[in-house]
């Protein structure tokens, strides 16, 4: 049956065909109804179909086809709340509260402990307000100076205490190093500030340490995302190393061990005291030898003349 000229070709379907039997076919639209061509052989066939419309109604609501997430145990895992500082110990209880409180809350610590010494009667010197002898001398010449500094001393100090690092301190200060620096030069008092105030942030250093090696540090652990409890770890090697370093003498660092020479056949057992003054005194004799071949030869001359196996010479043969 040949295609007339108002039949339509619509999209490929995958109807079988009868004769070659390939799923590649064309519906086309005739006056006698809807046939079939195969694109593989031509045969135009008979098809049955039945359309199904859809009936629209004004309550139906687009589907909504977003994927949505699938639920997970994860979801339904709670946090574990954070341990009570009570737990941590007191060495972590009182580091964290320095450390969190930062350069003001030392200021405010200070002031507080000048308020009280007062208010009791007791002697205490705020060492980081106090107007040292030669800003009082600069007082007289830069009077505005020397009173921005009683400003910015105390920041500078309390920032150095908790970092040890003038350059920092001066950032939190609001001042340039250098100014720092050429008050410590020219001001003996405040550079014994200095050093007391770098002694504090090491003594915050040995207190962490001294923490960590006795408490422990407190650390969390996941699970899918989501804290499901604390554990307590130790470092073992900074036990050791803090062990070492308070307890020498019962606690040996590697190498320090009484050393034994043999020199033939005696032999010479030395502790790590006697092998550094022995090294010492090796040193002093190594200066007191000539460096040079005129040095000496001068110097054996000198002997011989003392011996005297040679005349002594004067200044003008010299």
């Amino acid at each position: 049956m040949a295609q007339t000229e108002k039949s339509r070709p619509s999209r490929r379907t995958p109807l079988q065909c009868p004769r070659c039997s390939s799923y590649n076919a064309e519906l086309l639209h005739t006056k006698q109804g809807v046939k079939a061509c195969c694109l593989d052989c031509d045969t135009i066939y008979s098809v049955k179909y039945r359309q199904v419309e859809r009936q629209e109604s004004d309550d139906d609501e687009e589907e909504d086809f977003t994927p949505k997430k699938r639920k997970t145990k994860a979801d339904k895992i709670e946090p574990v709340p954070a341990p009570d500082p009570k737990e941590l110990g007191f060495n972590a209880v009182v580091l964290e509260e320095i450390i969190r409180g930062g350069p003001g809350q030392l200021k405010k610590a200070e002031q507080k402990a000048r308020r009280l010494a007062k208010l009791y009667g007791e002697e205490f010197d705020a060492k980081w307000f106090l107007e040292t002898t030669w800003l009082k001398q600069m007082d007289s010449a830069h009077r505005a100076r020397a009173r921005y500094a009683l400003q910015w001393r105390p920041h500078f100090l309390a920032a150095l205490a908790l970092s040890r690092s003038p350059r920092l301190a001066a950032r939190a200060a609001h001042i340039s190093p250098m100014t720092a620096y050429f008050h410590r030069r020219n001001d003996p008092d405040f550079a014994e500030q200095w050093e007391e105030a770098q002694s504090h942030a090491i003594d915050l250093i040995l207190g962490r340490a001294f923490q960590r090696a006795l408490e422990g540090d407190c650390e969390p652990i996941y699970y899918k995302e989501a804290i499901v409890g604390h554990v307590r770890k130790f470092d073992t090697h900074l036990q050791i190393a803090m062990l070492r370093a308070f307890m020498p003498e019962r606690f040996k660092t590697p190498g320090q061990a009484p050393i034994n020479i043999n020199t033939g056949p005696s032999l010479l057992v030395m502790t790590e005291a006697e092998r550094a003054q022995l090294m010492a005194t090796h040193k002093e004799v190594l200066a007191l030898m000539p460096k040079t071949r005129e040095e000496a030869e001068l110097r054996d001359r000198e002997e011989e003349v003392e011996r005297g196996n040679l005349p002594r010479l004067s200044d003008k043969h010299l």
